[in-house]
Parts: structure tokens; C-alpha cells; sequence
């Protein structure tokens, strides 16, 4: 399997690059590397065409509305009477500021009356949990992909279609009825202008908004024809004189001729290309991967029009000025979402780490300054006053929460991390101010002041605490990270400024510096004692773990970052701190006594590590951010910082051989503006690397994203860093002698390039060779005349088809070469000797021209052998049936002085048939040279 890297992205994208925007999705393809070198360097970020289903109203809107979809600009609505409206919304102020909206109602002039009626049933399902009051629940709610609003003129049928980035309407116009009689009025717009592009184009109070150039086909004998189609504007307002209010702007279609025997399509979208994604902040946090590659991401979102899918919350529930938690789930090839819900009651939520079990449950933690967050079977029912950590768990088709609780005391408290074992039990860090906490057969029973990190391990069903306990010294200790090995050990990483943080087999015993420095804690199975607790720090400044991660072997991996020059290294890829904040990856052993390596990692600015993942090879995968110009770089996917207008800063995602000698890719991720986060990193079976952040940048790097433009305020990203792979549709192709024609067939992923190749001469690639993801090879195989099967090959990266010819028929009479004679000195004292050799046709046939091979050997045997030194080459004319003829080599003696034998073979390159092709090779006698 080949180890290329490719990248992919989505803006919340799915990079093999996926961008996914808290208001936006999508997904990055993988980069490409051949060795530790990318030839890939495409983002693919594959959720702009994601098909957003219609959800049926069944009293969760007002009584008018029969379908509604939640698209990345907003919200379309479809009434009883077929109107419909586009509720779309715009957030001016990059960081905070005011929800701008817009509503326009679409309907259609002197139409028959219809109802719209759903088709085309989609699998998911949509539940609405919101709050407390489980008796305003509603599950099971049917989406549809299509609504048909049926014949709407004589002959015109009207389909509506939902996209991740526009609103499709399809008419089709049958052979009886008229394209002319499509009107359609515009309410709530100033003006309105056909521009050059042919696009219709509104004005708004808070901007402007479009409809792509309408196309028109028809299908005729299975081909499909277009035909030219244009924008008419029957009532023409624009801004220079604006309409009155409620005045309508009407427009409709004027078309080429076209064949009236058969139908035609019409087919406008409105583009969101300026109201794309959730109005306001959206950020991603922590990420997650299961085993069939579904991506889970967890962050918090500010935008009312967050889109969802399958929601268990389907709306924001907190207050304007409030956060809700998300939760979203995306398919393993990126084009859809399986569900995507807030998470959330009246006040501020945040959602913080997420992680998954073998079975696809989502496991999610943050806090909530909510009374009535959602809560399920909870181990802790009501809120304990001011923030409260939540542990959530998500079944694997989103459509109910399997349990979910408050986890706090009567101060703040606050979860960051979270990790689920093999038997589905979670693991929970954070912090705490509460002397309260809930605690259950703790290591450290009490509160020890300031804030205290905390780790909680709950059941699988969420109805126990496993045990629960403070971990902090006197003074501030927060827990950010935590991971769990194959034997449920837990490992926490945080930072302290406690002298007296509790410590165990420690690799640096002291608090160091200028107040905090990272922990490392690992704590036993039954949650009875550390198994070893450590500082980990510079004795000049500050220090901050912010990721764990744990390898099969149970050797930690840690990232964060440091303003230490004297942070703790070992076998460090970079040894010196680059100035300013630099991030740190740090391996420790499974017995907590060494560091196996320890690195910085940064430039001239400030780099932060957040996120750390580790694969079944032991190569770590880092996520953060950086403001460095000379972040150290590795067959970058982006070479170079991009900056921005505030932080100045770009996403970075890194991957360390798992020596922690060399950095396998390093590369910058962003855009003009600024990129704060990769937050978290996940990595799947097969080396995809998933890193999640959050983009103020409206021209973050995607490709055919779920959501192609920046949503507005700050939009999540997911990034997929992954590796092209390469299969063969065969091992190979075998041809008798007369050679031919094959066919061989290269599997890959989008965006992964490959090359064919072949060093034999009798083998030639008729087509294209090179090219990116599935492709053809076509080849032709020359004519073999010789009496021995040849083998050959094609190789396509890491991959090789090996092409089989066999031998040449014999004939009742062939020629058959033998070497006779072989005459040269026995003992060989200058510098040159001429070798003569007898070559003879003992066959029935005469044999074409070939050559003979000289060889200096330690044996007599009658084949060439491993260590068979050759001198030299010489051609052997023709032969008749029974004809000798001798021929010679000048031989410059450069050997060792010793004993040697000469060995001649006759046709050594095989090019004459003959009838025995086992006599080829002589041995002289014992040569000395001197």
C-alpha cells in the first residue's frame, strides 16, 4: 500500500481534504507522498453538492409551512400553496457582531393550485430534542429529497431540490404546454438586474443575492441537448428607483427553438455565494474517526442557521447572544452529512472533546451554563448552578441520545477531553472549582483549591461512575487531554501551577519555572493510584499541555506548548526553541521513566500544539496553529504562511516517523486571514489523518466542498490528510510467443497521481503514462523467438504487474550453440589476455548472429553463479549446422591475484532458439593470476 499523503478539507471540509464549517462542511483529499516526499498537494474538500433533505413541518413551525430544508445560507421554506421562502441570513463584524436577515418569497404567477407533496424518501430521520420537557420531543420526523409541486401550468411540471450551497427548480416543459407561461415574482427584494454572466441578480438590504444562468436540455435518443436559456425580468426595479413596498418583481424564461416532439428541462439555482454557511462564530474543537472512516466533530456554533441534519436539536437553543454545542457526523467519502445536531438549552454550551466507540456511539464532553440541557438516563440531573461539565453519548445513527448528564458541583466545571475504552465506558477530564465535585472511589478525595483537573470514568450504559477524582495541587490544575490504552489505563495531560501537584515516579519532579508547567499523568485501570504522575517543563517559563495520545505499547504521546528555551528534549528533530511560544511533541515510555523523544516544534512566531494522535506504526500526528514566517516544513501542502488580519496566524498539521527522527509531512494550513486551531487530530486504520479548527479566512483552500465559500464570522474546518493507495485490477498477464495487446487497469483515490513504467524493450505502454486516480493502461508485448519463457514488468507506484510470455515453439530442426573449446594462459602475469573460446553448431538448423559472455569465476560450474565476475562481450557471427568458429576477448586484468576458473556462455543474450538450451556454458581450467 502506498504511504503517498494526500490532504483534504471541508469549512463546517472532509483533503483524500475535507472542509467542514460549524456553519459549513468540508473535506480535504490525501496528500500524496512518495516516501517522505508529497506529490500530492490538492485539498479536496468534497461537500458542495451534499443534498440537503426537506423535512416535514409536523408542528415544529407554524402551520403554513409543509417542508422546510436547513441549507448552509439558511433556511428555504415551501408553504401549502407552493410559495417559497428563503430565510437567509448574513453576519457583519468578523468577530462579533450583528445577525443581518433577509426573507424572499418566490411564487409562481397565475399557477394552478397545487399542494407539494414529498418524494423520493431519504434515510434520515429527524429528531428534535430540545430541552428538558421530553413531552415536546419529536422523533422520526420524515425528510424527503425531492418536493413535487406537481403541474403548475398546463404541461409544466415543478420539482425543488436542496443543496449544501443552492435551491434547484427543475420545470419541465411537455410537448403540450409553454415556456412562456413561467412567471415568477420575487417579494422582499430592492431591485433586480440580468448581469453579465447571465445571472439573475437581487438586491438586498444587506447585499446581493443570485441565480446561476439558467440551463435548458432536452433528451432526445439518450443524448442530452442543450438549449439556450435566458433570464427575462418582467417588472424591472432597480436600486436608482425602488420599488414599492411589496411590490414584486416578476421574471420569467425566453428560450431558443427546441424540438416540440419532446420535453424540456429548465433548471435555475439560486447560489449562496454571498450567504453561505451559520451567520456568526462556529468552532471546531475535538475530532474523531471510526473504523469504516465516518468523521465526528464536536465544537460550539453561535449561528441560529447551523446547518443539520438528522438533528436531535434542530435549532439553536440557547439565547441570541448564547452558544450551543454541535455534534456532527460525516460520511467516510465526505458527501454527506449522517447526522448534524446542536446540542444545547437556554444558555451557553461548548462543546469541547469527542470520541467514538467500534460500534459508531459518539461520546462527547464540554460544559453548559444551561438549566435545562438536554439530559438522558443522567447519572447527575440538574444543573449545579454555574457552568457544568456534560457527558454525552449519541447513538450511531444520531436519532437519540443513550444517555446524557450534567457532571459537576456548585462552582464551575468544565470538561475538555474525553476517550472511550473497548467496552464503551468513557473517560472524562477538565477542571473544577467546586469542593463538590462529584467523586467516586477517588485518588484524591478532596478539592486541594483554585482549580483542581478531574478524571471521571462513567459506565457503558451512563448509569454509574466507575470513579471520579480531583487531581490538582493548590493552586490552578486543568485537565485538557486524555486518552486510554488497550488495558484501560488512562493518561491526562494539562498544565498546573500547583507546587504540590501530585506526583508519581516522576521524570522531572518539581514545578519549574514562571509558574505552570504540562502534566503527565497515568492512572491504573481500577482507578486506584497513578501508575506515574509528572511535571513536564522548562525551569524559566511557562508551559501547557493540550493533547495525549497512547500507543499500543502504552508509551504516551503529548503535545502543548512552551515559552521555556530550556523545555525537557530528547532525540529532538528541532533542539532549540525558535523564540517566542514554540509547540512541543513529547513521547514517553510505558513505564513513565524516560522520555523516548522530545521535541520542540516552531519558528520565529508563536506556534501552539493542541491535538495528538498516534497510528498502529507509532508516527505521531500533530495539530495547532502558528504565526511563524519558517514553521518547519516537509513536503508542505502549503509552503508558506498565509497570515491574516488579527492573529496572523495559519492551521498546522504535522506528521513524526515513529523514531521521532524526521518529520514525515509538515505543512502550513490557511488562508488570508487568519486560522486558529487544528484544535483536534484524529487518525484512522489506515493512516488518514482528520484535523479540526476554525477559519476566519474567506478564501480557506477547498475543492469541490460541501461548502465551497466562507459562511461568515469564523467557520470550522476538517481537514483529511491521508494516503493514496494503488491497486491492480490483476498480479499480471501471461501472452504466448507471438506477444499481443493487454489492458491493466489502476485503482486509486480522486487526486492521486501515479506512474507507469517498464525497463524492458519488448514491453511498451501505448497509453498514457502517467495520470490521477482511476485510470487504463494499455500495453502491447513484442514477439518472443526464443526457446525460454521471458518475464517483465509494469510497475505503478508500490505496485507491479508482471507480464509472462512464453517460449518460442521448437522446430523439428533448430540450431543448438555449444561452447567447444575455451584456450587461455594458465598463468596470467601482465596486465592483458586475450581469451579465445570455440563456438560450435551442433544443431540441425543454422543460427542467426549472437553473442558471447566471458566470466572470471571462483567455480566450474556449468551455470553462472552469484559472485561470477563478467570481463566482457564479444558477438559471434553466424553459424551453419555443424560449423565452429572461434572467437576472443581482449581481457584487461584489474583482479585480485588468485585462482580462478574462466567460464564462456555462448548466446547469452537468448536470442537464437534452439533445441537444447541447457549447454551454453564452459568452464576452462584453474587460471592463475599474479
Amino acid at each position: 500500500m502506498s504511504k503517498s499523503i494526500r490532504l483534504c478539507c471541508a469549512v463546517v471540509v472532509l483533503l483524500s481534504l475535507f472542509v467542514f464549517s460549524a456553519c459549513s462542511i468540508y473535506r480535504s483529499q490525501p496528500l500524496v507522498a512518495k516516501d517522505t516526499q508529497l506529490d500530492k498537494r490538492a485539498i479536496i474538500a468534497k461537500t458542495a453538492t451534499l443534498q440537503i433533505p426537506f423535512i416535514e413541518n409536523r408542528g415544529q413551525l407554524p402551520k403554513e409551512v409543509m417542508y422546510y430544508a436547513n441549507t448552509f445560507a439558511g433556511t428555504v421554506y415551501i408553504t401549502n400553496d407552493g410559495e417559497i421562502g428563503y430565510g437567509l441570513i448574513k453576519r457583519e463584524g468578523k468577530y462579533e457582531g450583528n445577525v443581518k436577515s433577509v426573507y424572499l418569497k418566490e411564487k409562481l404567477i397565475h399557477a394552478k393550485s397545487s399542494k407539494p407533496v414529498g418524494e423520493d424518501k431519504a434515510l434520515t430521520k429527524v429528531n428534535y430534542f430540545r430541552g428538558r420537557d421530553k413531552d415536546k420531543w419529536q422523533t422520526n420526523l420524515s425528510t424527503y429529497n425531492e418536493i413535487n409541486l406537481g403541474e403548475v401550468y398546463d404541461g409544466v411540471e415543478l420539482k425543488l431540490k436542496a443543496y449544501g450551497n443552492n435551491v434547484e427548480k427543475l420545470f419541465t416543459v411537455k410537448p403540450s404546454g409553454k415556456v412562456s407561461d413561467i412567471k415568477m415574482s420575487f417579494e422582499g427584494a430592492k431591485g433586480v438586474k440580468v448581469i453579465d454572466t447571465g445571472e439573475l441578480e437581487l438586491s438586498t438590504e444587506y447585499g446581493d443575492i443570485k441565480f446561476t444562468k439558467p440551463v435548458a436540455y432536452q433528451e432526445i435518443g439518450g443524448k442530452r441537448i442543450d438549449v439556450r436559456c435566458e433570464f427575462v425580468i418582467e417588472k424591472d426595479v432597480v436600486e436608482s428607483s425602488p420599488m414599492d413596498h411589496g411590490d414584486p418583481i416578476i421574471y420569467g424564461f425566453r428560450i431558443a427553438s427546441y424540438n416540440k416532439d419532446y420535453p424540456i428541462i429548465i433548471d435555475p439555482q439560486l447560489s449562496y455565494s454571498t450567504y453561505l454557511g451559520g451567520s456568526d462564530g462556529d468552532y471546531g474543537y475535538g475530532i474523531a474517526v471510526d473504523s469504516e472512516g465516518n468523521v465526528y466533530v464536536t465544537g460550539e456554533t453561535y449561528s441560529f442557521d447551523f446547518p443539520t441534519a438528522s438533528p436531535i436539536q434542530g435549532s439553536l437553543a440557547a439565547g441570541t447572544d448564547d452558544y450551543d454545542a454541535f455534534v456532527t457526523k460525516i460520511n467516510a467519502s465526505g458527501t454527506a452529512l449522517v447526522y448534524s445536531t446542536y446540542l444545547g438549552g437556554n444558555d451557553e454550551d461548548h462543546g469541547y472533546g469527542i470520541a467514538v466507540d467500534s460500534e459508531g456511539n459518539a461520546y462527547v464532553t464540554g460544559y453548559t451554563w444551561s438549566y435545562d440541557f438536554p439530559t438522558a438516563s443522567p447519572i447527575q440531573k440538574n444543573w449545579g448552578g454555574q457552568s457544568d461539565a456534560f457527558v454525552t453519548k449519541i447513538n450511531a445513527s444520531g436519532t437519540a441520545l443513550v444517555y446524557s448528564t450534567y457532571l459537576g458541583g456548585g462552582s464551575e466545571d468544565n470538561g475538555y477531553g474525553i476517550a472511550v475504552d473497548s467496552e464503551g465506558n468513557a473517560y472524562v477530564t477538565g477542571y473544577t472549582l467546586s469542593s463538590n465535585f462529584p467523586t467516586a472511589s477517588p485518588i484524591q478525595k478532596n478539592w486541594a483549591g483554585g482549580e483542581d483537573a478531574f478524571v471521571t470514568k462513567i459506565n457503558a450504559s451512563g448509569t454509574d461512575i466507575v470513579y471520579s477524582t480531583y487531581l490538582g495541587g493548590n493552586e490552578e490544575d486543568k485537565g485538557y487531554g486524555i486518552a486510554v490504552d488497550s488495558k484501560d489505563n488512562a493518561y491526562v495531560t494539562g498544565n498546573t501551577w500547583s507546587s504540590d501537584f501530585p506526583t508519581a515516579s516522576p521524570i522531572q519532579k518539581s514545578l519549574g519555572g514562571e509558574g505552570e508547567d504540562a502534566f503527565v499523568t497515568k492512572i491504573n485501570a481500577s482507578g486506584t493510584a497513578l501508575v506515574y504522575s509528572t511535571y513536564l517543563g522548562g525551569a524559566i517559563h511557562r508551559d501547557y499541555g493540550r493533547g495525549i495520545a497512547v500507543d499500543s505499547e502504552g508509551n504516551a504521546y503529548v503535545t502543548g506548548y512552551t515559552f521555556s528555551s530550556d523545555f525537557p528534549t530528547a532525540s529532538p528533530i528541532q533542539e532549540d526553541s525558535a523564540g517566542g511560544i514554540d509547540a512541543f511533541v513529547t513521547k514517553i515510555n510505558a513505564s513513565g521513566t524516560a522520555l523516548v523523544y522530545s521535541t520542540y516544534l516552531g519558528g520565529n512566531g508563536w506556534d501552539r500544539g493542541y491535538g495528538i494522535a498516534v497510528d498502529s506504526e507509532g508516527n505521531a500526528y500533530v495539530t495547532g496553529n502558528t504565526s511563524s514566517s519558517d514553521f518547519p516544513t516537509a513536503s508542505p501542502i502549503q509552503q508558506s504562511l498565509a497570515g491574516g488580519t488579527h492573529f496572523e496566524a495559519d492551521a498546522f498539521v504535522t506528521k513524526i516517523n515513529a523514531s521521532g527522527t524526521a518529520l514525515v509531512y509538515s505543512t502550513y494550513l490557511g488562508g488570508s486571514d487568519d486560522e486558529y486551531g487544528g484544535y483536534g487530530i484524529a487518525v484512522d486504520g489506515e493512516g488518514n489523518a482528520f484535523a479540526t479548527g476554525y477559519t476566519w479566512s474567506s478564501d480557506f483552500p477547498t475543492t469541490s466542498s460541501i461548502q465551497e465559500s466562507f459562511a461568515g464570522g469564523t467557520d470550522v474546518f476538517v481537514a483529511m490528510i491521508g494516503t493514496c493507495t494503488y491497486g491492480l485490477s490483476d498480479d499480471g498477464a501471461s501472452f504466448d510467443s507471438t506477444g499481443g495487446t493487454g489492458n491493466l487497469t489502476v485503482t486509486t483515490s480522486e487526486g492521486c497521481d501515479w506512474t507507469a513504467a517498464s525497463n524492458d524493450s519488448w514491453i511498451t505502454i501505448t497509453s498514457a503514462t502517467s495520470g490521477s486516480g482511476n485510470g487504463v493502461i494499455t500495453y502491447t508485448v513484442a514477439p518472443n523467438t526464443s526457446a525460454n519463457t521471458i518475464t517483465g514488468t509494469i510497475t505503478i507506484e508500490d505496485k507491479t504487474f508482471t507480464v509472462t510470455v512464453s517460449a518460442a515453439p521448437l522446430l523439428k530442426k533448430s540450431p543448438d550453440l555449444i561452447v567447444k573449446k575455451i584456450k587461455c594462459p594458465r598463468k596470467i602475469k601482465k596486465k592483458k589476455a586475450t581469451i579465445k573460446a570455440v563456438i560450435k553448431n551442433i544443431g540441425k538448423k543454422k543460427a542467426s548472429s549472437s553473442t558471447a559472455k566471458f566470466y572470471l569465476s571462483s567455480n566450474n560450474d556449468s551455470s553462472i553463479t552469484d559472485g561470477d565476475i563478467v570481463v566482457g562481450v564479444t558477438r559471434v557471427k553466424g553459424l551453419k549446422k555443424k560449423q565452429s568458429r572461434v572467437v576472443k576477448y581482449r581481457w584487461k586484468v584489474n583482479e585480485d591475484p588468485g585462482k580462478y576458473y574462466i567460464k564462456v556462455q555462448c548466446d547469452s543474450k537468448n536470442v537464437v532458439a534452439e533445441s537444447n538450451e541447457e549447454n551454453n556454458i564452459k568452464a576452462s581450467k584453474k587460471v592463475t593470476v599474479k
